[in-house]
């Protein structure tokens, strides 16, 4: 069995992947705002991120596929497990950006209702919170205690509509340390 692959990459993949859903757990009441005030502009920016994130998050499902062909038994099932969520996660974000791309184009917004337009953003939070929770099992196992933290950070961010997270990854979580003989 080559451990190398999920010892090394999918550490790096469930962190990356958890801060992009973490600033897209950001953007969405942003989103919200837009289909009632639109602002072309602003929207042409959450379009881009979006993009971005999807880049990203796809890069992560690959690497996260990847390493389930590199490892057998309980870990191989933990990762299968965790690309269907992360797919249809990958799926909404598209369908997000598409919004904001008809919202940052005037003569195309018209396209999209606001209903329609609510539904996907509806959609997408659902299929983020699916992914934290593909993620958080991942990560839980894969005993990424810095990726747990971050995950219990962006739980918060997607039921409070904000993300109080860094920007920056956590350092690695070790035990404390004792000096001397003091108990």
């Amino acid at each position: 069995m080559n451990q190398t692959v999920f010892d090394t990459e999918l550490p790096d993949a469930l962190t990356r992947s958890q801060f992009r859903l973490a600033a897209l757990a950001e953007m969405l009441p942003e989103a919200e705002s837009l289909v009632e005030h639109p602002d072309p502009a602003h929207a042409s920016r959450l379009a881009l991120r979006t993009a971005e994130a999807v880049d990203v998050l796809a890069v992560g499902l690959l690497k996260i596929h990847r390493s389930s062909h590199s490892n057998e038994g309980e870990r191989a099932a933990l990762l299968t497990q965790a690309i269907a969520p992360i797919s249809e996660a990958l799926s909404a974000l598209s369908a997000t950006s598409r919004v904001f791309v008809c919202l940052s184009n005037p003569d195309t917004h018209a396209s999209t209702t606001d209903s329609q337009a609510r539904e996907t953003l509806r959609k997408t939070r659902l299929a983020l919170h699916r992914a934290v929770d593909a993620l958080e099992r991942t990560a839980y196992r894969v005993e990424n205690g810095g990726a747990r933290v971050q995950v219990a950070l962006l739980r918060s961010a997607l039921n409070a509509g904000y993300n109080p997270a860094p920007s920056s990854p956590p350092a690695p979580s070790s035990p404390p340390h004792r000096r001397g003989g003091h108990r």
